[in-house]
């Protein structure tokens, strides 16, 4: 995976998902960026972490995604 440009790292633990973009103010724009689309997600320094519900549907998720998507 490519975000602006750079390599980007994932874990993927159940249904949590991390997204290391490399840089801890990047991560923050980017989170900023989900908030004002009405997706609501964690950081640590540059990771981005996603903790969607258990019982999400296919709607929402791919709504989720877009919005994330959008933001980087």
């Amino acid at each position: 995976m490519s975000v602006g440009g750079g390599a980007v790292k994932q874990n993927i633990r159940g249904l949590a998902i991390g997204v290391d973009v490399g840089d801890e103010d990047y991560a923050e724009a980017i989170i900023e960026r989900c908030r004002d689309g009405g997706l609501l997600l964690a950081t640590e320094s540059s990771v981005i972490t996603m903790l969607p519900a258990l019982m999400i549907d296919r709607a929402a998720a791919k709504k989720g995604l877009d919005i994330f998507e959008l933001s980087i």
